[in-house]
C-alpha cells in the first residue's frame, strides 16, 4: 500500500479520479483517495493544515505510474 499527498483543487481532484477510473481502475480495489478541508482553527491545540487529498493505491506498479503523471 502506497499513499500519496498532493495539494490541488477539488475539481482537479475530481478529474484524477474520472480518469483512474476511465483507465478501468476500481475505487476502493485498485485505490481509494481521501478529501481533507483545510483546518486553520487552531482548536484544542489542532494542527492547522492545508486543503489536500490523499491518494492510497494497493499496487506499487499503479502507485508508481500515478506518481509519474501527477508529479508525486
Amino acid at each position: 500500500m502506497t499513499e500519496f499527498k498532493i495539494y490541488r483543487s477539488l475539481d482537479k481532484v475530481l478529474e484524477i479520479v474520472y480518469n483512474l477510473r476511465s483507465q478501468g481502475l476500481q475505487q476502493g480495489i485498485d485505490f481509494d483517495f481521501t478529501w481533507v478541508p483545510e483546518n486553520n482553527y487552531g482548536f484544542y491545540h489542532e494542527e492547522t493544515y492545508k486543503k489536500h487529498v490523499i491518494f492510497t493505491f494497493y499496487n506499487d506498479e499503479l502507485a508508481m505510474m500515478f506518481a509519474l503523471k501527477n508529479g508525486s
